[in-house]
């Protein structure tokens, strides 16, 4: 009676063995199908999404055109400025930075508005956002000095247009200012405008904004998995705007006017 005993009970533990083989067995099979799945069909997709996360585009906003007189004298001019910009995926706790950045260019509660606002616009991942612009020299010189406590806030170097005859061609030129929401709306769509943030407002400027803004360039920046930046490259050069010339003869219009 013992003997079968011991037989029916070894009898049971080899099944129950090959039971757990054959379920390791077919375990091991679903991951090793699962991995050639991934690694062999699916490979050119998920290298493609890697390579998509690590190398990133920004769009390079081209040199506006510039206007001259009949006689090739400019009527507009390119004076460098300087901007306040911030890459969002780069920085931790944007409120208390913000707000020591309020405090040291002493801004107003309206402009820390226009701030706030401008760093919550929909934006491509990585891109910088600029903030601020025209700062002045002090300004600069303040947050120069304080940047390492600001990671993830720049001072980027910009172009502002200038009128040395803005007396007399006012009321033909016009000016460029910066983007209200709805054109940011109207422009989104053109992909030489992914980037840009000033354009003409009213005159020539407007009527002529797509022949003198140019075509955008694109630059590849490449970043780690903490989104640290590691390399930048020009993809692609901006095209300049196309220079225009009136048959404006500014000599004789400022002598007119005075």
């Amino acid at each position: 009676m013992l003997l079968y005993s011991n037989k029916h009970d070894y009898g049971i533990f080899k099944r129950r063995i090959l039971v757990a083989c054959v379920a390791m067995l077919i375990a091991s099979l679903a991951i090793l199908s699962n991995i050639f799945y991934l690694q062999v069909i699916e490979y050119k997709k998920y290298k493609t999404a890697s390579r998509n996360n690590r190398i990133l585009t920004i769009p390079q906003v081209p040199e506006r055109g510039v206007i001259y007189d009949v006689n090739n004298v400019s009527l507009t001019e390119t004076v460098a400025m300087y901007n306040l910009q911030y890459i969002a995926e780069h920085t931790v706790n944007y409120p208390e930075k913000i707000k020591f950045i309020q405090t040291l260019l002493s801004l107003s509660d309206t402009e820390m508005q226009e701030i706030n606002k401008a760093a919550t616009r929909r934006h491509r991942p990585f891109a910088p956002i600029t903030l601020k612009g025209q700062l002045n020299d002090k300004q600069v010189a303040m947050l120069a000095v304080n940047m390492p406590r600001l990671s993830g806030f720049s001072i980027a170097a910009d172009t502002l247009r200038y009128y040395p005859y803005a007396d007399v061609t006012a009321h033909v030129l016009g000016y460029v200012g910066l983007m209200n929401q709805q054109e940011r709306e109207k422009f989104a769509p053109l992909k030489d405008y992914q980037n840009t943030q000033y354009i003409g407002k009213v005159g020539l400027e407007k009527f002529y904004e797509q022949d003198l803004h140019g075509r955008a360039g694109k630059q590849q920046i490449e970043v780690n998995a903490r989104g640290k930046i590691l390399n930048r490259s020009v993809h692609t050069p901006a095209t300049p705007g196309t220079h225009i010339q009136l048959y404006l003869d500014i000599k004789l219009q400022v002598k007119v006017q005075w």
